[in-house]
């Protein structure tokens, strides 16, 4: 059986240190950051409104999706939850 896999996508200003702690904490879980001056066509193919903005994706779908500043531990937390 395959493992599970989740995509963190990261549409952000500056959740640069916690995005680099968490993707080396959580190896199962692919983490990519999209730099929205470069490539404005993918927020716009996620409605992305904010900025930072964190969505989740499993099987090529969005599962959960977090808006603005949050702490390491409570987007951790967040993370697992969706990767059960």
């Amino acid at each position: 059986m395959r493992p599970k896999r989740i995509i963190r996508a990261s549409f952000r200003a500056s959740d640069r240190p916690i995005f680099e702690a968490l993707s080396g904490e959580l190896k199962e879980i692919n983490f990519f950051s999209v730099n929205v001056d470069e490539h404005p066509e993918i927020p716009a193919k996620f409605s992305v409104m904010g900025i930072p903005s964190f969505i989740l994706l499993k099987d090529g779908k969005e599962t959960s999706r977090i808006v603005g500043f949050v702490d390491k531990e409570a987007f951790k937390a967040k993370l697992l939850q969706a990767f059960k």
